[in-house]
């Protein structure tokens, strides 16, 4: 059986976030890359269609630390039922921006 995973790339997620859909969907697979050199960066994933970074509160995070990649297999995938909305900061909380952006990649399904 073969997987029917979508992969998605964005090439410099920040605070300012990014849609990556506005109804549900299972992630499967990320690939990050922390393009800040002196910076830990925290991408935060949210079950919604609308967030603010510093205000909502994240349903899953990642910590990815300065220069650095990071992948991350999810057996049997991560729902988010409402849609997904995906910021990065440089704090757990959101408020703070990122120092530098964040290269990702999704395995959608």
């Amino acid at each position: 059986m073969s997987n029917a995973w979508v992969t998605q790339v964005y090439p410099s997620i920040t605070s300012s976030g990014v849609t990556v859909q506005s109804q549900g969907v299972r992630v499967h697979f990320i690939e990050l890359q922390n393009l800040a050199t002196g910076a830990r960066n925290y991408v935060r994933f949210y079950n919604a269609t609308a967030a603010t970074s510093g205000t909502t509160t994240a349903d899953f995070l990642l910590v990815i630390n300065a220069d650095s990649n990071k992948e991350v297999q999810l057996e049997g995938g991560l729902s988010f039922y409402t849609g997904l909305i995906i910021d990065v900061a440089s704090t757990v909380t959101g408020a703070s921006a990122t120092a530098g952006g964040v290269l990702m990649s999704l395995a959608l399904g």
